[in-house]
């Protein structure tokens, strides 16, 4: 059966937070996140594009990367499970004993993610507008397109 995917992205430009939620069947994770240290958005769509053939030389089948709430901080892991799927994890670490929590974790066509986050942004021209999450957009794009091709 194939899970329906959802991702959702709001910037707040005059606060700089973001708040978004990934949703995949009937598992749902929201988050917010700071912008104070890196752009979350830049960081989730490089984090995918370095799964993906044709969106990078060399994908990876195994990453990592971390969005701030701060002070708590989701650590999120993406793991490529054989051509299709991609296994995602997220864990909690709300403070410096070094601990982390898994609060979120599901496997999904990795086709099917790339769509979802691919539609939310076409539909949203505000998060377009960065150069950098424009480019990111397009290299998801042929990821997609080389992909359908294989």
């Amino acid at each position: 059966m194939t899970k329906k995917i959802v991702f959702h992205y709001d910037y707040i430009s005059q606060s700089k937070w973001a708040t978004g939620y990934l949703k995949i069947g009937d598992n749902k994770f929201e988050f917010v996140c700071s912008y104070l240290f890196s752009d979350p958005l830049e960081d989730i769509l490089a984090s995918i594009c370095q799964l993906l053939p044709g969106a990078v030389p060399y994908p990876r089948n195994y990453l990592t990367f971390t969005l701030l709430e701060e002070p708590e901080e989701y650590h999120w892991e993406l793991h490529r499970v054989g051509k299709d799927e991609v296994n995602i994890k997220i864990h909690l670490k709300e403070n410096d004993d070094g601990k982390l929590e898994l609060v979120y974790e599901e496997l999904c066509d990795i086709k099917r993610l790339v769509v979802a986050i691919g539609k939310h942004l076409y539909s949203n021209k505000e998060l377009l507008s960065n150069q950098k999450v424009n480019r990111l957009y397009q290299d998801l794009q042929k990821g997609i397109r080389y992909m359908k091709n294989i």
